[in-house]
């Protein structure tokens, strides 16, 4: 076999590895217990899309599957821990779940931002998780 053939082999093996690592809302829904965003984390989400745009970036604040939600359907997606921001040019959705971590000192709650991205709307690939909204935010720049 030529190297050429190796090689496509090895594309198609990776490619077939990395879709089997993508997992659907419904699994991430499974997977993670969300805590919803509170209003100071909704203004900071905002005004990084808005950032973003400014500097000529084509952000939306939806999936790619779904250009056009009602603000009701948004706002459900808030309450439920869910953020989307896409970028229809490149076709690329970036999804942050805030997740419940549990409790720390003094009964304190604490919250993980865990992101993952997607290319058609409907599979998403883990990305990484944070323990600060910010550095979630900072995936945008990949977009």
């Amino acid at each position: 076999m030529t190297q050429a053939g190796l090689d496509e082999l090895m594309l198609r093996d990776l490619l077939r590895e990395l879709d089997s690592s993508a997992l659907s809302i419904g699994e991430i829904m499974r997977e993670w217990k969300r805590v919803p965003y509170d209003t100071s984390e909704v203004r900071l989400l905002r005004n990084a899309v808005n950032t973003y745009v400014e500097k000529g970036t084509q952000l939306v604040p939806y999936p790619l599957n779904d250009l056009q939600p009602s603000v009701e359907e948004a706002s459900r997606w808030v309450r439920d821990g869910f953020f989307f921001v896409s970028s229809p040019d490149p076709g690329v959705s970036l999804m942050i779940v805030k997740t419940d971590a549990g409790e720390g000192f003094f009964r304190v709650p604490r919250v993980r931002y865990c992101s993952y991205y997607s290319s058609n709307g409907f599979r998403y690939h883990p990305v990484g998780i944070t323990q600060s909204l910010t550095m979630a935010l900072t995936k945008l720049g990949a977009i």
